[in-house]
């Protein structure tokens, strides 16, 4: 049974990374920003170079969090959480295999045109690339470090997706990446500890990356620092002219119910002001005061 169990996550996953597969090789060469020699606005400017200003990738092109959302959803549709170990094990080897192919095979196309990818292109790529694979096999499976599958996998997973990154790091200048690279997977880094959450049940093997964000955990003096915000800073009925705020005898920001329909709610308590009885509190307790006496 386990061996029919583990055909049957196969096919299942190969089929369906083969879709997504199709689909990332169609959303790569429409990527107009991967040609662009301007900057995203979505990249972020590296401060504590001194006078050097670089801007960098942060975030995951929208087509290849797409892929891991699908893959995501998938898992969620046949079982989320409750499924095997070996089902979502297989689901993540065949992905990354299809995505890993996909990018090999435009990296490959575009390095006869210097159109179809640029320099911020081949970052963007590079990026996008190592993102997919360490949340599909884990942080440091580009670099022979992360655990891939088990022996029963055919050939090494990743293989595909390392040649494409080696590929894409030819297109650049050498000593331009080698200012590049650590900036660039420390952002990758911290994609992933922000995306860990959404994409929980393709990551909820792996360990965090080294390197990688830590939110500390919230304390009492968090809470106590915060100054508590007001109750009641905006009211359903706003204040008409000349109600209050004016005179000595008025309540400042009283609200003259009677306009709503609400005149009284209840018998006035005879130990309250004016003042009170004309607040939002007094018309609630009042109107409590009475409920329960009716009751009673």
């Amino acid at each position: 049974f386990a061996r029919v169990a583990h055909r049957g996550f196969r096919a299942w996953a190969e089929r369906f990374a083969r879709t997504v597969g199709v689909e990332l090789s169609r959303a790569l060469p429409q990527d107009e920003r991967l040609g662009s020699r301007e900057f995203p606005r979505d990249w972020e400017e590296e401060s504590g170079l001194g006078e050097v200003s670089l801007r960098l990738p942060a975030l995951p092109s929208p087509y290849a969090l797409g892929c891991l959302h699908a893959a995501s959803s998938e898992a969620l549709r046949c079982g989320g959480h409750l499924m095997s170990h070996d089902g979502i094990a297989a689901l993540v080897r065949a992905t990354a295999k299809e995505c890993g192919g996909a990018y090999a095979d435009f990296v490959q196309s575009a390095t006869r045109s210097t159109d179809r990818l640029s320099e911020r292109g081949a970052l963007q790529a590079m990026f996008d690339l190592r993102f997919v694979m360490e949340v599909l096999l884990g942080p440091g499976c580009m670099d022979g470090k992360g655990k891939v599958g088990d022996a029963n996998d055919e050939g090494d997973v990743p293989v595909a997706a390392t040649r494409a990154e080696r590929m894409l790091a030819t297109r650049l200048d050498p000593i331009d990446w080698a200012t590049y690279e650590r900036i660039l997977w420390r952002n990758e880094r911290r994609a992933y500890s922000r995306c860990a959450t959404l994409l929980g049940l393709l990551t909820q093997s792996h360990r965090a990356p080294a390197g990688a964000e830590k939110v500390p955990p919230a304390t009492a003096s968090d809470a106590k620092a915060a100054t508590p915000p007001p109750r009641f800073t905006y009211l359903p009925v706003s204040l008409p002219a000349g109600k209050g705020g004016k005179g000595s005898d008025q309540s400042p920001g009283a609200v003259d119910w009677s306009l709503a329909g609400f005149d009284r709610f209840g018998e006035p308590d005879e130990t309250r002001g004016a003042a009170d009885e004309g607040s939002l509190l007094g018309k609630i307790g009042q109107g409590l005061g009475g409920w329960v006496r009716g009751v009673v």
